[in-house]
């Protein structure tokens, strides 16, 4: 006893005296111990500016704000593809929409280059710019990966990196490894959002006047088999041209020597330069990236995540989101999309028509643009997919895509995509909003009761 009492006087006596501080415990939602002094934002500068504090305080993680499960979403925010290694001012623009939420979509880092093999590097990167520190600390996320920070470009099941990737994933985004089985590999999980009230003895309880969203995020990756890249025809190799048989005519007396080699340098120096070529349309299918898979057994998410998904999608709520990192609707490009495995894709709108969800929303990334698209599921409704991408790596070149699903023109530049929900009046708002916040693309839908 009298050994428990010194231990606790010293304790306090450093508290007192020296300004020593219990550790508080990890977070939820890094994984990370929660920084000392929280009251200021990540990315601002320390009481002591350029001292070991702030340095200190920069290679830290940033600390994640907690998520109400109990209380109902009213607005929520979603996007894509954010280079670390790239300025991310957008985080800023949608800070400052005020979202309850915000859902990355997949390559929240990008690891595939050999210089950022070291994937809990990259996520280090990340945490270090300061208006995502800033937005981390305000806005609880849920994620899920796509192909670059799972380690591979386009990579699926045989990918080598990939338990490395799917361990630097689960240590950064730590509410995922609460969120699925214990020897499950891929990384599919599930969040219900509202729909409870908590009592005054933090019991959770069920609540019909507390509407509810179920966020289902998709792991396309990990179980997925090897796409089937195009191989077009070679192309035509030109005959070679044969040396002149006969050299070539004498100068012509009247042609003044001084000025031969002048004239010789200009026939062989800066040839004229060719053509510019505009660049083709991203979804030209005379040369696609990618051809669909004609194995009738090809799969995308594995038998066990659809078997997981069939019972995600029988779960009430008032909206269900689905989250894929790929695009669902859209079937006319060459580049990833569930219409690379045919029999994948008609099987998931097979699956909405019997399981029946009352709302249903999709959500998808991967790409470098934002769109709208929407498809009519026979026996249910229609189906309304937005894709966002991406956060600040737009394509350097013109992106021409058409599909007949997409409503309205593509956005190719930095862009996110933002949710408005009316409980009241049971209507949902879903704009794709540019890098100053303002709006490109709209959709909008009443919830079914």
């Amino acid at each position: 006893m009298k050994l428990v009492n010194f231990a606790f006087l010293a304790l306090v006596s450093c508290v007192t005296l020296l300004g020593c501080q219990i550790p508080k415990s990890a977070d939820t939602g890094s994984g990370k111990t929660q920084d000392h002094n929280e009251g200021d934002s990540p990315g601002e500068s320390s009481q002591v500016p350029g001292g070991k504090k702030a340095e200190l305080r920069l290679n830290q993680r940033a600390v994640p704000r907690g998520l109400d499960y109990s209380k109902a979403v009213e607005k929520f925010a979603f996007g894509s593809s954010a280079n670390q290694d790239r300025p991310q001012p957008i985080w800023k623009t949608i800070l400052a929409q005020e979202p309850d939420l915000f859902i990355f979509m997949g390559n929240n880092i990008f690891a595939n280059e050999v210089s950022q093999k070291q994937i809990g590097d990259q996520y280090t990167k990340l945490d270090k710019i300061p208006e995502y520190r800033e937005i981390r600390t305000k806005v609880p996320f849920l994620a899920i990966w796509n192909d670059l920070d799972y380690g591979l470009a386009s990579g699926g099941g045989q990918n080598p990196a990939k338990e490395q990737a799917r361990k630097e994933f689960l240590n950064y985004w730590a509410y995922v490894k609460d969120s699925i089985a214990l020897n499950q590999g891929p990384l599919y999980h599930s969040k219900t959002i509202g729909g409870t009230t908590v009592d005054k003895k933090r019991r959770r309880k069920i609540s019909k006047t507390v509407p509810s969203i179920h966020f289902i995020l998709l792991d396309t990756r990990w179980n997925r088999d090897a796409l089937h890249p195009f191989v077009g025809p070679k192309p035509a190799v030109s005959a070679p041209v044969p040396p002149p048989s006969q050299p070539p005519p004498p100068a012509s007396p009247l042609q003044d020597s001084t000025k031969a080699p002048e004239l010789a340098a200009s026939a062989t120096v800066e040839p004229s330069a060719a053509p510019a070529v505009n660049p083709l349309p991203e979804n030209h299918l005379a040369h696609p990236k990618f051809v669909p898979s004609e194995d009738p057994k090809g799969t995308l998410l594995g038998e066990t995540q659809w078997e997981w998904l069939e019972d995600e999608l029988k779960q009430s709520a008032d909206l269900i989101v689905l989250v894929s990192p790929i695009q669902v609707i859209a079937n006319e490009h060459g580049f990833e999309r569930w219409g690379l495995f045919p029999k994948e894709r008609e099987r998931l709108f097979q699956l909405i028509r019997k399981t029946q969800p009352k709302n249903m929303l999709i959500l998808s990334g991967d790409r470098s643009f934002g769109v709208v698209s929407k498809l009519d599921v026979k026996g249910w409704g229609t189906l309304t997919e937005v894709t966002s991408g991406t956060l600040n790596q737009p394509p350097s070149v013109g992106v021409f895509e058409k599909d007949q699903t997409y409503q309205g023109e593509i956005f190719p530049k930095e862009n996110f995509g933002f949710a408005t929900l009316d409980w009241a009046n049971r209507a949902v708002k879903i704009e794709i909003k540019n890098l100053e916040g303002n709006t490109v693309s709209t959709t909008e839908f009443k919830l079914r009761r």
